[in-house]
């Protein structure tokens, strides 16, 4: 332990909460998760959605008693996350945009700024985002498939449901992807050094296409969820017994906008659903 260091990574949290509850609060239109677009109508049950989001991402920022772990952010000595951004395409249709663009995009050099550098503005420093992009992996049901629920999955029936790809993406991933890596939240600083939970801290999946939130209709709604009952067991051994597994995830979409443009998505939906893993809410007013 560090004196002082756990003040400082308040202070962190606390400008990182302040900066987006201003983003949220300029939006000014009702909204839950990644807030729509003007003129895509929210689906079904929304407001509902928006109220159990909400305390799922509280569930992120307090400590989960259940093991004995804190919130990601609230670990005196996680300054610093490496998150896996996993390219999962659907049976019948492929993604376009190369994974290197991904990478440069959130986490390297792009001129209109990437995730890692907006993590380390609004945090003056104090934390450190860097991340790895692997894909495309195929998935076994189609786009129709698992967006039959609706965008939210509000009636959906796993595996065809937004938990079902997530599952199929880091099932199809495993065999290429050390999970191992990405759990760090032990004291130590080091990532499956045996102090950490047995889960990976944070990860972020890329379905094809655009998002619901923006007028593609056919597809997910960027959210950020946990797997619960569904979580992943992967095949990569946990320093502290067992095996690495996967229960937290964000969803967000390939393209800009409803899709139509083969051009890469913006940083802000990456931002945005990332934010609600640190345990940051959606305060849409």
């Amino acid at each position: 332990f560090i004196p002082g260091l756990q003040n400082r990574m308040r202070a962190v949290i606390a400008k990182i909460a302040l900066f987006c509850l201003g983003l949220c609060l300029a939006v000014g239109k009702s909204a839950a998760v990644t807030p729509p677009s003007k003129g895509v109508e929210t689906p079904a049950g929304f407001g509902k959605f928006l109220a159990r989001q909400n305390r799922i991402y509280l569930s992120n920022f307090r400590i989960p008693q259940e093991r004995g772990k804190g919130p990601v952010l609230a670990r005196a000595a996680q300054q610093k996350i490496i998150l896996p951004v996993i390219l999962a395409a659907y049976s019948d249709r492929p993604g376009v945009i190369q994974p290197g663009t991904f990478t440069e995009k959130l986490f390297l050099s792009y001129p209109t700024g990437t995730m890692s550098e907006y993590y380390a503005e609004i945090s003056s420093g104090g934390f450190t985002l860097e991340g790895e992009v692997f894909g495309w992996f195929a998935t076994p049901r189609t786009q129709a498939q698992y967006n039959s629920g609706g965008p939210l999955g509000q009636t959906a029936s796993f595996p065809e449901s937004p938990e079902g790809f997530v599952v199929d993406a880091v099932t199809a991933a495993d065999s290429q992807v050390d999970f191992s890596r990405f759990d760090n939240d032990g004291p130590d600083g080091e990532p499956d050094s045996g102090d950490d939970d047995g889960f990976v801290d944070a990860l972020i999946v890329v379905h094809p296409g655009g998002d619901a939130a923006n007028g593609d209709s056919d597809n997910f709604w960027s959210h950020t969820s946990r797997l619960d009952s569904y979580i992943v067991e992967t095949n990569d051994p946990a320093a502290g017994g067992g095996f690495i597994k996967i229960d937290q995830y964000s969803l967000v979409p390939e393209l800009v906008g409803d899709g139509s443009f083969e051009m890469a998505a913006e940083i802000g939906v990456f931002c945005h659903e990332f934010g609600h893993q640190l345990g940051l809410l959606d305060l849409y007013d």
